[in-house]
């Protein structure tokens, strides 16, 4: 089945924006929409969204620029759903929804939006406080969470699942591109469906985005009495040199550095230890994965 509805942005810019940045602009839209068809399922059992797509109706270039879509769903249920389909849906097969409707799908794509725009702000600004951008998302969510009857707890599960790793980087990426033509425009304000983003707000979200700076950083764990087996040493060095494999944690080597009042004479030519470590871990893609590890406590028995 399919499902076409609106959705519009409007961007409070006083003057034209480049070509360059609508375009920029429409590949977040096309981003955020896909993943609000992920969130619309996840929010509803038995509901399965094939397709999620932004088509453009017209686009307005003049101040201010408007961007009109219809948000194309190819929808299916599980058996027997489809007696049982909550008013919110209900809603969204109607043959005619007003332009001015704030459809869910509006509020999935503001919430896709706005959990990467609080990523933003936490990564590049280093901050963990609460800001207008956090606000919002709170906001969006108890909205979503009053739509689709799903407690907020249980939204927040499902993004913070969804979303980490390359995932959650691409995601930061989307974002930036669609408040690009804003932040080119004195952080103009925006409007996406009935819902306000403030200028102050816009001016929260980052204006570059790099994956290095979207780097998550690394992880460290404390662990006591793991088996250790030595891989590579170097008597002369406490802090290169050194490689090991945990076998209680993963299967790939990874360096290892000593750390006083342990002696390397004490670890050296020995093909396995037990002790207590720092585990370093870093995320690569969807992976969570060991790099190093510290050892910081030795024990006679091995």
């Amino acid at each position: 089945m399919e499902i076409r509805v609106p959705h519009q942005v409007i961007y409070q810019t006083t003057g034209e924006s480049s070509i360059d940045d609508v375009i920029v602009s429409l590949m977040g839209t096309r981003a955020a929409v896909r993943e609000a068809g992920q969130l619309l399922e996840a929010c509803f059992d038995g509901l399965k969204v094939e397709t999620s797509t932004a088509q453009v109706r017209s686009i307005t270039q003049e101040s201010p620029l408007r961007e009109v879509f219809f948000v194309s769903l190819m929808v299916g249920f599980q058996d027997g759903l489809e007696t049982e389909i909550p008013e919110v849906l209900e809603k969204l097969f109607e043959s005619q929804i007003p332009d001015q409707y704030d459809t869910i799908v509006t509020v999935c794509t503001l919430v896709i939006l706005f959990y990467g725009a609080d990523f933003l702000y936490r990564k590049y600004l280093k901050a963990t406080e609460t800001a207008s951008v956090s606000k919002q998302l709170d906001g969006l969510i108890s909205e979503l969470s009053s739509l689709t009857g799903r407690s907020e707890d249980a939204i927040r599960a499902i993004l913070k699942e969804r979303y980490k790793g390359r995932r959650l980087v691409d995601l930061g990426r989307a974002t930036a591109n669609f408040f690009r033509p804003s932040k080119k425009q004195g952080n103009a304000a925006v409007k996406v469906g009935n819902t306000d983003v403030a200028s102050s707000t816009v001016a929260e979200i980052p204006a570059d985005f790099s994956d290095a700076a979207a780097k998550p950083e690394p992880t460290s764990e404390s662990m006591e009495d793991v088996l250790i087996e030595v891989h590579a040493q170097d008597v002369d060095y406490a802090n290169r040199g050194w490689a090991a494999v945990i076998p209680s944690v993963s299967s790939d080597r990874v360096r290892m550095k000593v750390f006083p009042p342990i002696k390397l004479e004490d670890v050296y030519n020995r093909g396995t230890l037990r002790g207590d470590i720092i585990l370093i871990s870093e995320t690569v893609g969807d992976e969570v994965r060991p790099v190093e590890c510290h050892l910081v406590r030795l024990y006679d028995d091995a």
